[in-house]
């Protein structure tokens, strides 16, 4: 019987310099696992202008959410 290997990520702090790579490696997997939508929460539309440029031509959709 085979297994998989999946990788694990940790950040060493919080915060927005990790939105980039955290995006990036979600896209990734979702690939891995055929996911074909995504959700990405943003109130001032930064990240989801990150999430823009790096799903770009990868075939996933993006719902953005915001806050009320």
């Amino acid at each position: 019987m085979g297994y998989s290997v999946k990788k694990i990520w940790y950040f060493d702090k919080p915060g927005e310099e990790n939105t980039r790579d955290a995006i990036r490696i979600a896209v990734e997997r979702a690939q891995d696992l055929g996911i074909t939508r995504m959700v990405i929460a943003s109130t001032s539309g930064k990240t989801a202008r990150e999430a823009a440029g790096i799903v770009r031509g990868t075939g996933i959709s993006l719902i953005i959410v915001s806050h009320v």
